[in-house]
């Protein structure tokens, strides 16, 4: 276990191995030349003193860069040193490009990945070709099991993997979280949360001389609110690329643009409540406010090709948004599409219900109704059947289905469908991609049943696919996380319940009483159930800071008796 007394890191951590892997080269070479790219504080510039350190130790003369040096003046025999590259102006820049195109000139350089202005863009190539290159930023669990060692320092092994978890291997929050960590927060907490402030602190404070264009995009990524939210900032993707390149860089980013937990409750918390309610409105607004501007017929066509690539739910997405508009597209393809999607989704009925509000007028497509018709026992179904027939749409299926499970739900003798009933519904529900205005989701009402049945297998696969079909959109992910522990809890599995809620922590709304209580719930039973009494005494300590006031609905009940 680490504690303070026990050694100290530098800032470098993710360097170790490479340090390790490039002396040799470096000090055997006829000619050293090392290319170091990294993110912020990843340990380029210990990288480099440790080279140079090596170098002078071999009696090999080396030259730190400084504004004021003539590079060509500069013999080539003589390491020249530069960090820091992406911060030279242009006319640096070039004379250091010159020294590249000499092959027999020394050369040791570190950079960031981005900014890469032409001069440096130039540079990279050049030194790509024919140097020993170095990549730095993100820390392995090798890595750290190894630096540990070296310092004479050890962690326990559900410790590393959090740490490791909450910072996606980012190399200077990996850094700083072993620092930081101390083996005596561990006791009653251990969900690492007095590590998580530290961390958040830092970051937060790193946010202050960030770029306002990436605050902005980083505030957006957490939240989950669209791209499009970048008021006066143009969103073509190079200016995109370029944002998240840029957060990368800074460590704040994963290479492909994901937020890390740890940086996520940073944001959220430096983020004023009035400024995460309005972009939380962006992400839960009125259902059309971020619909596509595409004309009916195109919508169709996408929704096509969507089919046809095995997405049958973004199809029906696809379809829905364009009958929402005019009548510009063919009503047959568009019929003979939502029967098709409703017979892949298992649901025949609703297939053939689909000819009974838009009626085939080509031959073709009343052959199809037919096979609709047949498949459900009805060859002779006609319009007339149910002359007030709507066009199903998914949302709406979905709500019958639920309305209809929940019924049978509270019937003395629950008919043996309810649970299927409802599975459907939350499934359909989630595929339907709405985010509207709902007292529970369908999910959570399903996987109450469920537990009330005894059956936590199906309560847990309904979170769990509600979880990754994002279920009421970001609004609604904290509360479905909390049921997802509570399940986690019951089944004796309380890493997962951990996990579930440190990821909820950074989610939930402080006004959103409700998923607080169940969050709090949650972690009290974890206590009391798989830690000790100080444990507990911290998780009852936490719970009193909110202040309960609401009603328990039946649906929140079940988490009570866990």
């Amino acid at each position: 276990m680490t504690t303070p007394a026990q050694g100290r890191f530098s800032s470098a951590f993710s360097c170790a191995r490479q340090i390790a892997g490039v002396m040799d080269t470096v000090v055997n070479s006829e000619v050293p030349r090392v290319f170091v790219v990294g993110t912020a504080r990843s340990g380029k510039t210990t990288l480099l003193r440790e080279l140079a350190t090596v170098l002078a130790d071999h009696q090999i003369a080396i030259r730190e860069f400084q504004p004021s040096l003539e590079i060509s003046e500069l013999s080539t025999a003589e390491v020249l040193v530069v960090d820091d590259l992406h911060l030279l102006d242009g006319h640096q820049l070039e004379q250091i490009a010159e020294r590249c195109l000499d092959p027999s000139a020394a050369l040791i350089v570190a950079t960031r990945p981005w900014p890469r202005p032409d001069p440096l863009t130039t540079i990279w190539r050049l030194l790509e070709r024919d140097v020993h290159r170095v990549v730095l930023g993100v820390v392995s669990r090798a890595d750290a099991l190894a630096c540990l060692k070296a310092k004479g320092r050890s962690i326990a092994d559900d410790c590393l993997t959090q740490i490791l978890k909450l910072t996606g291997g980012i190399s200077w929050l990996v850094t700083r979280a072993l620092i930081l960590h101390d083996s005596r927060d561990c006791v009653g907490d251990p969900d690492h949360r007095a590590l998580q402030q530290l961390l958040a602190d830092e970051i937060a404070h790193q946010l202050t001389t960030t770029d306002d264009r990436l605050c902005r995009l980083l505030e957006l990524v957490c939240v989950g609110a669209p791209i499009e939210m970048l008021c006066g900032v143009p969103t073509d993707s190079s200016t995109l690329d370029a944002l998240i390149a840029r957060g990368h860089a800074e460590g704040l980013l994963l290479r492909n643009g994901e937020v890390v937990p740890v940086v996520r409750s940073a944001v959220l918390g430096a983020t004023p409540t009035h400024r995460l309610a309005e972009l939380k409105a962006g992400v839960n607004g009125p259902g059309d406010q971020h619909k596509p501007s595409e004309s009916p017929q195109v919508l169709v066509q996408q929704a096509i090709d969507a089919w046809a690539a095995g997405d049958p739910d973004l199809a029906a997405v696809l379809v829905e948004q364009a009958q929402a508009g005019d009548d510009s597209f063919d009503s047959d393809l568009v019929t003979d599409l939502m029967a098709a999607i409703w017979a892949e989704r298992g649901m025949p009925m609703i297939s053939s219900e689909s000819y009974l509000a838009r009626p085939p007028t080509r031959a073709e497509s009343k052959i199809r109704a037919t096979i609709a018709h047949i498949a459900v026992g009805l060859p002779d179904r006609t319009q007339t059947d149910r002359p007030e027939q709507q066009t199903p749409t998914t949302l709406g299926i979905a709500l019958r289905l639920f309305d209809e499970g929940l019924r049978d739900s509270i019937e003395r003798q629950p008919p043996s469908s309810t649970m299927v009933t409802l599975v459907q519904a939350s499934e359909l529900y989630t595929a339907a991609k709405t985010t509207e205005p709902i007292a529970e989701l369908p999910a959570v009402v399903a996987a109450a049943v469920a537990v009330g049945a005894g059956d936590l297998v199906t309560a847990t696969s309904v979170i769990d696919a509600a979880l990754h079909g994002d279920q009421g959109g970001s609004r609604a992910r904290a509360r479905l996380l909390g049921w997802r522990a509570d399940l986690a809890i019951r089944s004796e599995q309380p890493q997962e319940a951990r996990e579930a809620l440190a990821e909820a922590e950074g989610l939930v709304s402080p006004n959103s009483t409700r998923t607080r209580f169940l969050l709090e719930t949650a972690r009290i039973t974890l206590a009391r159930r798989f830690e000790d009494r100080q444990s507990l005494e911290v998780a009852w300590e936490n719970a009193r800071t909110i202040q309960r006031t609401g009603d328990s609905s039946l649906y929140s009940l079940l988490c009570l008796s866990s």
